[in-house]
């Protein structure tokens, strides 16, 4: 039947095509964009693995949360079509609609209408299962680590997608009440320069103030950017500025607080910034002090 049913199709766009050519230049489908971005970032927490920045059960969190994003993309609607001029759209609903009928007619007088009973499973029941799988894995993690109020909305919407109600209004349900762990992943403190620094700073000077986990990855897992100007500064760092899903304050027990100043403003550092780093930290601390002491050489 699925073969069939190419045929048909690939019938019907020989000759609709033609009449409904378009000037609108189509961008890639989304959901191969999304398996290139899964694919990609996959491969980077892999190469974190092996370099032993990332531990295994952190990478199993990190593709949990790919995952998620993937099936959050997949439920967007797609993009409108440019619509056709009207004497072609008229033109290719009555072809449209003609030819299928034609081809099962003669399909039935001389074909063999048994092979129409279902046998195989049709190939997009395959992507259905392999979206369950993804909403099933989710879902075993969140049990686990209930503490993430988007997760739950995201299995929410997709429960609803695929139409398991029930299980979709519980989803919302937890994602409503996870609010009181989210504000314990947090860090709190005072940054400021010291002074036989200030005079190698100016005050447009852009200041990165960040939070590391102590012994864990390099990238940061939440950053601030204020000006020389704002020092000394009370700052709070907290899961909203994560950057990366994967990668919260709240997941750690420990942190590092830095601040950097950057004369260029980019965030790699670079010779002559000035930095500040404190002393290992449990996430939701108050009262971290961070003072701006060292050059880079």
């Amino acid at each position: 039947m699925a073969i069939a049913a190419a045929m048909v199709v690939v019938a019907i766009a020989c000759v609709l095509v033609p009449l409904l050519v378009r000037r609108a230049h189509a961008g890639p489908a989304p959901e191969a964009a999304n398996l290139d971005i899964l694919r990609d970032q996959l491969a980077e927490l892999e190469a974190d693995v092996a370099r032993g920045v990332l531990p295994g059960e952190r990478y199993e969190q990190a593709r949990a949360d790919l995952e998620r994003r993937v099936l959050e993309e997949a439920q967007g609607d797609p993009a409108p079509a440019s619509a056709p001029q009207p004497a072609s759209a008229w033109t290719a609903a009555a072809l449209a609609a003609a030819i299928p009928i034609g081809a099962l007619a003669l399909y039935l007088a001389i074909g063999t209408p048994s092979a129409l009973s279902p046998g195989a499973e049709p190939q997009h029941e395959m992507t259905r299962k392999r979206v369950e799988q993804m909403v099933a894995r989710l879902a075993a993690r969140l049990e686990k680590a209930p503490e993430d109020p988007e997760g739950w909305r995201v299995l929410g919407r997709a429960y609803a997608v695929l139409g398991r109600h029930p299980e979709a209004a519980r989803a919302y349900e937890r994602a409503a009440k996870a609010p009181d762990a989210a504000a314990s992943g947090r860090v709190a403190g005072r940054v400021s320069l010291a002074q036989g620094l200030a005079a190698r700073a100016a005050p447009t000077h852009t200041v990165f103030i960040f939070a590391r986990a102590d012994g864990g990855p390099p990238m940061p897992l939440a950053v601030l950017r204020k000006q020389v100007r704002d020092l000394p500064l009370e700052f709070t760092l907290d899961d909203s500025m994560a950057m990366a899903p994967s990668l919260k304050l709240s997941y750690f027990a420990e942190v590092v607080i830095g601040a950097r100043v950057s004369r260029s403003g980019g965030a790699a550092p670079q010779s002559g910034d000035l930095q500040g780093v404190s002393k290992p930290v449990k996430v939701g601390a108050t009262g971290v002090t961070v003072v701006i002491d060292t050059a880079l050489p």
